[in-house]
């Protein structure tokens, strides 16, 4: 092929794939050699992740030479696979059919089948009908991993005192980060359904409001949500103005009683007309000391300590004093801390417009500090970055008030950061799995170096493998500040590398409907308690092991079912029983004992008195 160059020593092939022959001569004794160089055309997808309900994307081949006559695109299940599947309509459609006789079409778009039902990963090759090509080996070309994500219907029940199903009550659902879709209200049975959902096995994040009740935050991956309000006859009311005075909708107001060593209970309310809001607070709530923060996207929050309530009921107002013209807020943090991304002019605007900073209310106690997260160029290519190859963040904190000291430690780790991941190496599920690993180091250098350490999967809040088909993201808990990349996981990750080792190993996935019960369980109520993270990192220090023979025996695999069905049975009952469901439930069991040690205790008796 033409068009290739060489400047300053380096070679530039032209805009064809071929075999470029370059012809070195030495100036000094005029001896020469030859050298040949293969350059392959190649094939841009649109999109490296799709929505089983998506349109069709677009792949768009460059360098197939003018002498090519037709293409035809293929359905591989692996990069390294020589026959395409055997059923392709599985995946999807190609519009312009499988064979493209017309040279000129260097396009197709692939329609993804709206019928899938659980997530499908895929390749795809084009093999160019090119005499040259096919002679020098470069006539086909496989691009991947791809993956189609079903969509799913999540509902979510809401009751109330003695189980009531409650009608009427707003549920909303963040999905991606930063959009709330909905509120959608309940129907008489209680539910709302949110059909929209990717069905990839990561958490949702759901609020559930209702007048005179608590407002709940539910983050749950199971299709069947249930949530139990309570009922609040102790309120918070006021309104939320801007600096010039504007009545601010949709800020939130975030209402809580400050603590000393763990994280309060927050209790939130959205502003409506006029910029009111009202919290309802749980019957019982203390009277005295509480603190209420107000906050809006691209403003800085503000907020009011030792509000006592009187009467039931406090009116605090933010009237001229959420002032947005020195914000460095992205999403909405909750605190008098901002939170914001900034990025060097080296990296890409998709990343920046994916990394977020929050801190929850009350986690951090001091006031003047900005959060910044710079998106870095990354250096040097590296395993513990290489699923966000342009870039690394470092997590910085600085203070805007003079002699603030430095941040606690316990405030470091209540910092929730989110990143962007790239699609073209991730599939869903793999950060959960260990696949790949979010890893974190002191210095850039070290992080690109390969020195970095794991962030734990327990860390992770949310995943989204859908984003904008190229770029995703995820959420985890800040351990300390420092710089952070998304990497290959360890030579163990895996199918059965996913968090609950032994479980996954046993039902053959991650996703399947008994893990997802298992790890629904570990979120609620080990992860939320200093006993359950200590036996949570016990676990997954002791387990993949144990885990890797299990997976590999079949036998084994259905004795480890069987003991674990009463296992998931309990955690089943736990998460979806009310406390009033869940007393029931342990008087009944304590009955059952009671009753056998009375038969036991008269078995006793009458072989005593027969003796």
């Amino acid at each position: 092929p033409a068009g290739g160059t060489i400047v300053a020593g380096l070679f530039t092939a032209g805009p064809d794939a071929g075999v470029y022959t370059i012809k070195v001569t030495d100036v000094t004794s005029g001896a020469s050699s030859t050298y040949q160089v293969k350059e392959a055309f190649t094939v841009a997808p649109a999109n490296w992740t799709f929505k089983a309900a998506d349109a069709a994307k677009t792949f768009t081949i460059a360098g197939a030479p003018a002498t090519s006559t037709s293409y035809t695109w293929d359905i591989m299940d692996s990069a390294t696979a020589t026959t395409p599947v055997a059923t392709p309509a599985d995946y999807g459609a190609w519009s312009n059919g499988r064979v493209v006789a017309n040279p000129v079409t260097k396009t197709n778009d692939l329609a993804p089948n709206a019928a899938v039902t659980a997530v499908k990963t895929f390749y795809v090759r084009v093999t160019v009908e090119d005499a040259g090509l096919a002679a020098a080996g470069l006539d086909k070309v496989t691009v991947g991993p791809f993956n189609i994500i079903p969509v799913a219907t999540y509902t979510v029940t809401v009751t109330g005192a003695a189980a009531a199903k409650l009608s009427g009550a707003n549920v909303s659902v963040e999905y991606p980060k930063g959009t709330i879709i909905g509120p959608v209200a309940t129907d008489a049975a209680g539910e709302a359904k949110f059909t929209t959902l990717p069905d990839s096995g990561g958490n949702y994040v759901y609020t559930i409001s209702m007048p005179l009740y608590v407002t709940q935050t539910k983050v749950s991956n199971l299709k069947a949500v249930p949530v139990t309000l309570v009922g609040g006859a102790v309120t918070i009311t006021g309104m939320v103005q801007d600096n010039l005075g504007a009545p601010l909708v949709g800020a939130t107001v975030s209402a809580y009683l400050p603590m000393a060593t763990a994280m309060p209970t927050v209790y939130k309310a959205t502003t409506v007309a006029l910029g009111a809001y009202t919290i309802n607070l749980p019957t019982g709530a203390a009277t005295t000391g509480w603190t209420v923060v107000a906050a809006n996207t691209s403003y800085l929050s503000v907020q009011k300590t030792g509000i006592d309530i009187v009467g039931g009921t406090a009116a605090v107002n933010f009237t001229g004093a959420v002032d947005g013209l020195a914000a460095k807020v992205l999403g909405s943090p909750d605190v008098d801390t901002g939170g914001g991304a900034k990025v060097d002019t080296s990296a890409s605007p998709a990343g920046v417009l994916r990394t977020d900073v929050e801190v929850p209310a009350g986690g951090v106690a001091t006031n003047g500090y900005i959060i910044i997260v710079p998106n870095l160029k990354a250096t040097a290519p590296s395993t513990s970055t290489a699923a966000s190859p342009t870039y690394v963040y470092d997590v910085k904190v600085t203070s805007d008030q003079a002699g603030t000291a430095p941040l606690a430690a316990a405030d470091i780790k209540r910092i929730v950061l989110t990143l962007p991941i790239d699609l073209g190496k991730l599939k869903p599920g793999d950060l959960e799995k260990g696949v790949f690993r979010i890893y974190t180091a002191t210095t850039q250098a070290l992080l690109e170096a390969g020195s970095g350490t794991a962030v734990p999967v327990a860390n992770i809040i949310a995943t989204d493998y859908v984003g904008n088909g190229l770029v995703g993201s995820v959420t985890f808990r800040v351990d300390h500040l420092s710089f952070f990349g998304i990497g290959g996981g360890s030579d163990s990750a895996g199918e059965i590398a996913s968090g609950c080792f032994i479980a996954t190993a046993a039902y053959g996935s991650y996703f399947e409907e008994h893990v997802q019960i298992l790890r629904n369980f570990r979120d609620v109520y080990l992860l939320t308690n200093d006993w359950g993270r200590a036996f949570v990192g016990f676990y997954y220090r002791h387990s993949p092991a144990i885990a890797e023979v299990i997976a590999k025996n079949g036998g084994l695999r259905a004795a480890v079912r069987l003991g674990l069905a009463p296992v998931v049975g309990v955690a089943y009952v736990t998460i979806h029983t009310t406390p009033v469901q869940k007393l029931l439930i342990l008087l009944f069991l304590i009955g059952i004992l009671a009753a056998g040690m009375v038969m036991i205790l008269r078995t006793r008796k009458v072989r005593r008195v027969i003796g």
